[in-house]
């Protein structure tokens, strides 16, 4: 999970529009930001849906994770509404240095002033949950570190689709760059976890957490790169005609509805998690219940894909 929500923020901004240069430097124009506001609803609807559903079915939840009423779903929802204002009113040129300041001094906070303690026990000291702010404390300040984590993914997402990707020469070039990146990054996350001895913590989503999703990310990016393009040096070696086949595949079947796949994959986790104690199975009821979880998502996916049957809520 600690992976999963890091991972997903930096997806969702590798392929942001910010990244993809489409809403480079609007300026303070109130029509683009009403637009783009709107398109938080969605999320803020999940996010409040959820919370009535594991509300109303008395759902198994650990506040200590986001707090009483804080969810992913909401993150998201704030991260889009901080993310949109920041790319409307920050000049481009800036962006790096500013996510920069907002981690480090996040981190700062934490470690030389009271809020991490504020974190782990509240206004009270001993964990009290009175108040909004007071009962999702941790869902709150850790977006802070995902909006850093969101701002270094475009910067990455631009330095991506600044290369001419159809030339194996370009992506060869990339591959360099994005391996050199992972290496920096895996240093930096070293020396904040190892020689400074901050743990990676995602109720946090501290410095050390920032940069281990960071460095997580550009290596995975960078072998799905490399294997890439040894597939693409094998057939040309082999003398094989490259072509441009439909998209078929699980993979392709899962990004045709990807927010319904996730939905969907939510609900029944949710579901497994009601009906059986998942916590105390052992290991082989719990890899025959997984592999009939991927087997009804992926046949879902599939079944959807095949007949051109895309699921939109909005």
């Amino acid at each position: 999970m600690d992976i999963a929500v890091g991972m997903f923020v930096i997806s969702n901004a590798v392929v942001s529009p910010e990244a993809r240069g489409k809403y480079s430097n609007p300026g303070i124009q109130i029509g683009c930001l009403l637009n783009r506001l709107v398109s938080c609803l969605p999320l803020l609807f999940l996010g409040l849906s959820r919370l009535v559903l594991t509300k109303g079915a008395n759902y198994h939840k650990h506040v200590s994770e986001y707090g009483v009423h804080w969810n992913f779903f909401i993150t998201l929802t704030v991260l889009k509404i901080m993310s949109t204002l920041f790319y409307i009113y920050v000049p481009e040129f800036l962006w790096s240095l500013c996510a920069l300041a907002v981690v480090v001094g996040y981190q700062y906070s934490l470690d030389y002033g009271s809020l991490k303690d504020y974190i782990l026990l509240g206004e009270d000291g001993q964990g009290g949950r009175d108040g909004i702010v007071n009962a999702n404390r941790e869902g709150i300040f850790s977006c802070l570190g995902y909006f850093a984590l969101y701002v270094f993914g475009t910067e990455i997402g631009k330095m991506i689709f600044s290369y001419e990707r159809w030339t194996l020469s370009a992506q060869r070039t990339l591959l360099i760059v994005m391996t050199v990146m992972s290496m920096f990054f895996w240093v930096l996350y070293s020396i904040s976890a190892v020689a400074y001895g901050e743990p990676v913590s995602r109720r946090f989503a501290n410095l050390t957490y920032v940069l281990w999703i960071l460095a997580l990310s550009t290596q995975t990016m960078s072998v799905l790169l490399l294997v890439d393009l040894t597939v693409e040096y094998l057939r040309i070696s082999l003398g094989m005609t490259i072509e441009i086949l439909p998209a078929k595949g699980l993979l392709n079947a899962i990004n045709y509805n990807g927010l319904f796949y996730f939905l969907l994959s939510n609900v029944l986790t949710g579901f497994m998690n009601i009906t059986m104690e998942t916590i105390h199975m052992s290991a082989l009821p719990s890899f025959l219940i997984l592999t009939l979880y991927m087997s009804c998502l992926s046949a879902i996916s599939v079944c959807l894909f095949v007949r051109k049957m895309k699921i939109k809520f909005w």
